[in-house]
């Protein structure tokens, strides 16, 4: 399985990453890496790096917009709970896009932090202002 996922994820190294100047498997490999240098456990190193895999898993239908396939925390973590990943690495897949929504609401500067293009996903994914208001 595991073999199954680092395939795909090497077929995505020519493969856009919503406008950015490096690719999917790119964007996968800097995520994993901050993970492990930050010393986070296995399972988040491996939820970092297949992060975004519900941008181009097999999932059947998909909405997809000029930055991305929409819900593709949601189908991602779907995804990889279909093929047997573990949960916790599964969930946090699914988590992933709440935690950027939280960190925009949370710290200050954020999004002054993050690039164009993925300031443009937080807006089509809700924004922080409106994340974690109760």
């Amino acid at each position: 399985m595991m073999h199954d996922l680092l395939s795909q994820l090497k077929s995505q190294a020519d493969a856009d990453y919503i406008g950015e100047p490096i690719s999917q498997l790119d964007h996968s490999l800097q995520a994993a890496s901050l993970a492990k240098a930050s010393g986070e456990s296995e399972s988040l190193v491996l939820a970092a790096l297949f992060h975004d895999i519900g941008h181009w898993c097999s999932a059947g239908e998909v909405t997809a917009t000029q930055v991305g396939v929409v819900d593709h925390d949601r189908i991602g973590e779907q995804y990889l709970k279909q093929i047997g990943v573990a949960e916790k690495i599964s969930s946090l897949v699914g988590l992933h896009v709440q935690a950027k929504r939280y960190k925009a609401f949370s710290e200050n500067g954020y999004e002054q932090k993050i690039s164009p293009a993925s300031l443009q996903t937080l807006s089509l994914q809700g924004g922080g202002n409106e994340c974690c208001r109760g």
